[in-house]
């Protein structure tokens, strides 16, 4: 699985390009940025994390915890014993990630 590189434009916060106009004057010109996102190649398996809930633990926060490990930027989770299924990570989860 692959997440896949997009492509956004962000005007939130133009760059604005010196520009002269017909009678010689400097105008200044909202120009829009471009933002790249980087591709990142999943693990095929989800690397080893720790569940201080044991059994107590819901299925959907330690199927997002394995999706989670599957990260490449993952070195070390928990899922502590008040882990319950968020959006996408579970909550009460501690993470350490690599830098990149």
């Amino acid at each position: 699985m692959v997440i896949e590189r997009n492509r956004v434009e962000i005007v939130e916060f133009p760059v604005y390009t010196k520009v002269k106009n017909s009678d010689s004057r400097n105008i200044f010109m909202p120009q829009a940025e471009e933002k790249m996102f980087s591709c990142y190649m999943l693990l095929d398996e989800p690397l080893h994390f720790r569940n201080y809930g044991g059994k107590d633990i819901e299925q959907d926060a330690i199927r997002q915890m394995k999706f989670a490990m599957r990260l490449p930027v993952a070195i070390q989770r928990a899922l502590l014993p008040d882990a319950h299924a968020g959006y996408g990570l579970p909550s009460a989860e501690f993470s350490r990630l690599k830098m990149q």
